[in-house]
């Protein structure tokens, strides 16, 4: 049934370990053989070739082995990963890339291709901050690590991720913006000592904790979207820090009609986030729900020429 269905197929998505596929019956070579312009993407830990190609991970490991955890959080802590599972995000996104980029050639030359992604690559080459450590290390032997001015690594305050009266605000700051942030508090006469406005006292941990002594009382008695609009008459680079509630009540979004209402049979109605681009002449959007489970099985087998009592065969046999 696999291969039936392989020689009307565009494209094989699989993660298997390497060499579960050829267990199957169901490695390149073959599939290849029953429709040569066939695209086969192999997501897999470290590639389908080796020395750790067998190897088990999860997404801490890769997180780790890729170099990233290395340098994310304090100094003087622990390091930390990123939230959630970004690592197979970016893994996702990589492969995605790379199968629609053979699936044009594909359908331009009629060859197939068989794509090897590495999740543990994909981390040591994904843009962030891992692709200019590893260049930094090869021109100069830098090992670069958690800096001492914690995640922004400014070297100037306030600079980060501070609390205020209803979530979390962040703010880029240094020396020659500092101006600024004493016009976003309001220019308080004690912020316009010249003390305070030389690139020696934005590296002077006492001057910082005096600072954070007037600076904290007033973010915590303001909302994150009054800090926002504070900063943004100084002109300060910064932000709220947005929750889900946040992001769907957006006005930016919402008038830019970021969010698609689609009608799902099981969940019902539900604005589902909508397209992640604008094309003028091509206008992008969401034609049906997701799929339930097995929803288009029997639609996928008769393409393949399968007729009813084949069908209903497979799923007494619960092969389907």
């Amino acid at each position: 049934m696999a291969l039936k269905l392989a020689r009307q197929a565009d494209i094989v998505v699989e993660s298997f370990r390497p060499g579960v596929m050829a267990d199957f019956g169901l490695d390149y070579q073959i599939l290849n053989g029953v429709n040569s312009a066939l695209i086969v993407t192999s997501i897999s830990n470290f590639g389908q070739t080796g020395p750790y190609r067998d190897w088990r991970a999860s997404e801490l490991i890769f997180y780790g082995m890729g170099g990233e955890l290395y340098s994310t959080g304090l100094a003087d802590r622990e390091p930390i990963k990123m939230g959630a599972d970004v690592g197979l995000y970016q893994a996702g996104s990589v492969a995605a890339f790379a199968t629609l980029s053979a699936s044009f050639s594909s359908r331009e030359a009629g060859q197939g291709e068989h794509i090897d992604i590495s999740i543990m690559e994909t981390q040591a080459g994904s843009i962030d901050r891992r692709m200019s450590m590893l260049l930094a290390y090869q021109y100069n032997g830098e090992l670069s690590g958690r800096s001492a001015d914690g995640p922004n690594g400014l070297g100037g305050y306030p600079s980060g991720v501070y609390p205020c009266a209803d979530g979390y605000f962040q703010i880029t700051s240094g020396t020659r913006y500092f101006p600024r942030i004493v016009k976003m508090l309001g220019g308080p006469e004690e912020l316009l000592d010249p003390k305070w406005h030389t690139p020696e006292a934005q590296s002077d941990p006492e001057l910082e904790t005096e600072f954070d002594a007037y600076f904290y009382p007033w973010l915590m008695a303001r909302t994150k979207y009054q800090i926002w609009e504070a900063a943004r008459s100084a002109n300060v680079l910064s932000g709220p820090l947005n929750t889900m509630e946040d992001i769907a009540n957006d006005q930016v979004f919402q008038s830019r009609g970021a969010f698609s209402n689609v009608v799902h049979p099981e969940a019902g109605d539900f604005a589902y986030p909508g397209r992640p681009f604008i094309m003028e002449h091509s206008p992008w959007s969401i034609r049906r729900p997701a799929p339930r489970l097995g929803e288009h099985t029997d639609e996928a087998l008769s393409e393949s020429g399968y007729t009813a009592d084949d069908i209903s065969r497979f799923r007494e046999m619960r092969v389907v």
